[in-house]
């Protein structure tokens, strides 16, 4: 479906050496005899040469380890089991046990508020946004969106600052967005934001980009260098525009009914790992998002950074709709939860 990077696993490899001694500790007393004996279905649309993915297996090793091999994971990358909508809708019916879900806004279809996630330039970069997700901001996403949702999540990985490629010229300025057709998600602000500055937003599933690309169905593509890089995305698209315009985070999800099945003992071991496998995803993250960029440009990819306050001022009408819709709080924890 995806043209995969083999050259990516020397790369995840090396990286993987330097970190993973960090998250291996305390996993040498774990009472089997404590944990359920189960094989969790964990599904994804994300390519396995993405961090992403190797901190789900990473995770996999880690929670096996931890239930002295009691609890497994079933890991279904690249999504084999469809789409995200559809891998959610599975989880739903409890034929999936966690999904990876690309932003906490693919959850708007429950709670319109989720989409603050990619209110346009809220974060600054990813270190700072990760470091919100993991404090007072991510909390608050937990208790106002994901949960009342009725999902559990995980922890909080980083998929990055969102990026616009193109087939037809560099990204500068706002007015050069005008008649250009962007694939996006279908989440109200990613459509809003590419609107709001002239361009065309056409809701589409991530599985039929590539091909929309290389047939020009669509000018264009938004998302994280690294997803461009791992995916191939180069080949089918000229120009890669820095415009960061908004962040996403990955984020494991279980139903809450299943989570709160489990003992406290197992809940435990659950968001303990998956947390020692979210610290491992970022420091795997900001070496291969450097990485990606320097990949696609070698590549043959034009690279190109964007007047950012000329994006800020034109974007400011999104900020005042959505103050007036939601109020300030969670854009304000949002912003101090960085600092």
């Amino acid at each position: 479906m995806f043209k995969k990077a083999s050259k990516y696993a020397a790369l995840l490899s090396a990286a993987a050496i330097a970190v993973t001694a960090l998250f291996t500790a305390g996993n040498g007393n774990a009472q089997a005899q404590d944990y359920p004996d189960v094989t969790l279905r964990l599904a994804h649309d994300i390519a396995e040469a993405h961090p992403t993915h190797q901190a789900m297996v990473r995770w996999q090793e880690l929670l096996a380890e931890a239930t002295g091999g009691k609890m497994k994971i079933r890991i279904f990358p690249n999504a084999v089991l469809g789409s995200t909508d559809s891998q959610i809708n599975q989880l739903q019916q409890g034929s999936i046990d966690v999904v990876v879900i690309g932003g906490v806004s693919l959850l708007g279809k429950f709670n319109e508020e989720a989409n603050i996630e990619l209110l346009p330039f809220l974060f600054a970069d990813n270190r700072s946004a990760i470091k919100a997700f993991d404090g007072a901001f991510g909390d608050w996403v937990a208790a106002k969106i994901i949960e009342p949702a009725g999902f559990k999540p995980m922890a909080y990985l980083i998929n990055g600052l969102r990026h616009a490629g193109n087939n037809t010229r560099p990204i500068v300025k706002p007015e050069d967005m005008n008649g250009l057709k962007f694939r996006v998600s279908n989440v109200a602000l990613l459509i809003e934001f590419f609107e709001q500055v002239g361009a065309t937003a056409v809701p589409m599933a991530f599985t039929e980009v590539f091909t929309a690309l290389q047939q020009g169905t669509v000018d264009g593509f938004e998302n994280p260098a690294a997803v461009f890089n791992a995916n191939r995305f180069d080949e089918v698209t000229k120009y890669l525009s820095k415009t960061g315009h908004a962040f996403t985070a990955y984020v494991p999800i279980m139903k809450v009914d299943t989570f709160s099945g489990y003992s406290a003992e197992t809940q435990k071991v659950l968001l303990e790992t998956a947390a020692k496998a979210a610290e491992y995803q970022h420091e795997l993250m900001y070496a291969y998002e450097d990485q990606s960029i320097s990949d696609l440009t070698s590549r043959g990819m034009q690279i190109n950074d964007i007047d950012r306050d000329a994006f800020v001022t034109a974007v400011r009408p999104i900020w005042d709709r959505f103050i007036a819709k939601y109020g300030e709080e969670g854009i304000n924890l949002a912003i101090e939860s960085q600092k």
